[in-house]
């Protein structure tokens, strides 16, 4: 009873110093800016809490989670976390050479029936309870065996609770050595288990499962919708993805979404978002969205492993689309390509030519030569990947369109094309760039003559390489176009 109300009291005393107490610390700390006093505060408050949870006869790990807890609820948790790092990595590989050395090798060999046999038993057993509690909360299959295999290892707050077991006696010393062997292997197998948990579902897709299990207890329901024809598909509905349907919505453009969080998904139905619940891997949930019948497919999602898979289902599926995967290193985009990936835009590149832009423009070059330099660079980089993996396939105008860009620009307020006619402005002689569209207001011209003359607030769709599409940007927002004619 005593231990019990010890419990109570110093987890009603961690929350209250969370709420309260150590963020008005942290924030006088803070104020120093010294990263040194911070980190020393962080744990002088870990150790305290940690200390009391021990006075109290409770476990020091217990006191180390009231701690972290206590942390995570001030506005300092993000940098608490990146100064503490360090730490984490040290005191991971500490644990874990501790269990090696736990380990008895001729122990094993030994008995290594039994242990692999309550190895196996263990997998199975937590992989059945993690699995069902999964589908008890309305998740379909995939997702369930996922979290059945991801949490089928044995924890490292078992090998706390075992050594306590032996310290009372409820454990002799031979089943302790069977415990660490068989966790130890669990925890050997865990990397495995969760790196073909996707393959595997995928697979067992594939057989005839009834409809219950393959949906969830608590199925996302597909949007009552119109028949999308000639839409964008936008696959992961993250911060890009999100972006993308919001410009989309702006510019008029149908499309709709899949994404693969139920929370998501329900969240933004609510919305009336054309959003569909699965896998875009998966052919039925492509074919949900309209796959065959859209126009262009952007993929958004964070997993290089699902990126590949969508990508080859969707070229598949629509050997037309225009298929744009986001990715987050220039290492996949040979392989994407390879997939039939028309274009593919590499994080870690275009991070590095934002940077690059911010940087001349800091040193005050002008921001046309910055549209310049950055076009030189996108062209350049883009080339060289597209070189090492593009084969002719699908169809003559696709091999075309890699070499040359479509751009849209609206006619400014007294720039430079303003109130001229096409043949006065001669922008294919002088600028090398092809007049496709002119949008006006409400109506469409289509291969317009020379005698159209552009005025203010004319929507110009025009074609010719990037460095050329990089000049127009002059020509529509300025008074005089700042490249050689």
């Amino acid at each position: 009873m005593k231990l019990l109300a010890g419990a109570i009291g110093i987890t009603a005393l961690t929350i209250f110093a969370g709420k309260y107490v150590i963020p008005r610390v942290l924030y006088q700390v803070a104020k120093t800016g010294s990263n040194e006093l911070f980190l020393l505060v962080i744990i002088a408050i870990a150790f305290s809490i940690t200390y009391i949870t021990y006075a109290l006869g409770l476990s020091l790990a217990l006191g180390a989670f009231l701690a972290g807890l206590a942390i995570s609820e001030t506005d300092y948790n993000h940098h608490t976390f990146g100064q503490i790092i360090p730490f984490r990595d040290v005191f991971a590989s500490f644990f874990f050479i501790s269990i090696g050395m736990l380990f008895d090798l001729q122990f094993f060999m030994n008995n290594i029936l039994l242990i692999l046999a309550i190895t196996l038993a263990v997998i199975l057993l937590k992989a059945i309870v993690a699995g069902f509690a999964a589908f008890s909360l309305g998740f379909p299959f995939k997702s369930t065996l996922i979290v059945a295999l991801g949490l089928a290892q044995i924890g490292e707050f078992s090998f706390i609770l075992s050594q306590r077991g032996v310290q009372l006696g409820l454990m002799d010393n031979w089943l302790y050595r069977v415990f660490i062997a068989s966790s130890v292997l669990t925890m050997a197998v865990a990397p495995v288990l969760m790196i073909i948990s996707i393959p595997l579902a995928n697979k067992l897709l594939k057989l005839p499962i009834p409809k219950i299990l393959k949906r969830g207890l608590n199925p996302v329901r597909p949007p009552k919708r119109e028949k999308l024809s000639n839409h964008l598909i936008i696959v992961g509905y993250g911060l890009n993805g999100r972006n993308m349907a919001r410009a989309s919505k702006i510019a008029r453009i149908p499309y709709a979404i899949v994404d693969f969080n139920p929370e998501i998904v329900r969240k933004e139905q609510r919305r009336n978002e054309p959003i569909f619940y699965g896998d875009a891997a998966s052919d039925p949930v492509l074919l949900a969205a309209g796959i065959r019948r859209a126009s262009v497919v952007v993929v958004a999602v964070p997993d290089p492993a699902s990126t590949f898979g969508i990508a080859a289902a969707a070229r598949s599926l629509n050997p037309s689309a225009y298929i744009i995967i986001r990715t987050r290193s220039t290492r996949d985009m040979e392989a994407l390509y390879k997939l039939g990936v028309d274009e593919v835009i590499a994080q870690d590149f275009e991070t590095s030519v934002e940077i690059f832009s911010r940087v001349m423009a800091r040193y005050l070059v002008p921001h046309d030569d910055i549209e310049q330099m950055v076009a030189d660079i996108r062209a350049d980089g883009y080339r060289m990947f597209r070189s090492l993996s593009f084969q002719p396939s699908h169809s003559g105008l696709k091999d075309l369109m890699t070499q040359v860009e479509l751009a849209t620009f609206r006619v400014l307020p007294r720039c430079y094309v303003a109130g001229k006619s096409l043949e006065n402005v001669h922008l294919r002689r002088k600028f090398g760039l092809s007049v496709l569209l002119i949008r006006r207001e409400d109506e469409l011209i289509s291969n317009p003559s020379g005698d159209l003359v552009l005025l203010e607030g004319d929507v110009v769709t025009v074609m010719g390489d990037q460095k050329q599409v990089a000049c127009a940007v002059s020509l529509f927002t300025g008074n005089e176009p700042a490249c050689p004619e």
